[in-house]
C-alpha cells in the first residue's frame, strides 16, 4: 500500500506481473504473484496456459482488505506450499478470529471476494464492488472520493522524496546479498 502526495491510497505489487492484453485478460502457464495473494485458478493452471480475468486481482483485493483488518493475509503457512496447499482449500481453511473485530458487513466482503472465480464479486465489473454495503458512507462516494481531503497528506520535499520509507539498516541489505 503506497500513500500518494496527495494523501490517496494506491494499491501496488512490485512482484511479478504478467501483461493484461487488449481483450483484458492474461495468458499465462505459471503462478504470477506474490505467493499469500495468488489466487486458487492461478494455482491450478501450473504448466498449462490459463486465461485469467480481473477477478484475479479482486482475489488479491479480498487478501488485501482481510490482511489489513487482522494484521496477517488469511492463508499464510510456515511455507509456500503450505500456503499454496491452504490457498486451494480457500472453502475450509478461510476463518475470521473471534479476538479481531470485524463488521458482518466486511466478513461478506471478503468471503465474496476470497471465492470462486465463477461467482467472485468483481468479475462482472467494478460497479458490483461499488455497490457493496461495505462502502455505503455520508463521507465520501466513489464519484468524489479523490477530490476529498484524506486523513493524513505527507509532506515532501519532491518527487524522489523518500523520508518516509524506513531506512534498511546496511547489514541487513548484504545479508540478502
Amino acid at each position: 500500500m503506497l500513500v500518494s502526495s496527495t494523501g490517496h491510497i494506491k494499491l501496488a505489487d512490485f512482484g511479478t506481473c504478467v501483461k493484461m492484453g487488449d481483450d483484458g485478460l492474461v495468458r499465462c502457464s505459471s503462478a504470477v504473484g506474490t505467493p499469500d495473494y495468488i489466487s486458487p485458478e492461478m494455482l491450478q493452471q501450473q504448466g498449462v496456459e490459463g486465461i485469467y480475468g480481473r477477478e484475479l486481482d479482486w482475489w488479491s483485493v479480498g487478501i488485501f482488505l482481510y490482511e489489513l483488518i487482522v494484521g496477517e493475509t488469511p492463508f499464510y503457512a510456515d511455507s509456500i506450499a503450505n500456503t499454496y496447499a491452504r490457498i486451494m482449500n480457500y472453502s475450509t481453511n478461510l476463518f475470521f478470529p473471534e479476538d479481531v473485530p470485524m463488521s458482518d458487513i466486511a466478513k461478506d466482503l471478503i468471503k465474496r471476494f476470497l471465492s470462486d472465480a465463477k461467482v467472485r464479486l468483481g468479475r462482472d465489473g467494478v460497479q458490483h464492488v461499488k455497490n457493496h454495503p461495505f462502502f455505503k458512507n455520508d463521507k465520501w462516494t466513489f464519484e468524489n472520493i479523490r477530490h476529498s481531503t484524506p486523513p493524513y497528506v505527507p509532506t515532501l520535499n519532491g518527487d524522489d522524496d523518500t523520508s518516509h520509507f524506513e531506512d534498511v539498516d546496511q547489514k541487513e541489505a548484504n545479508i540478502a546479498d
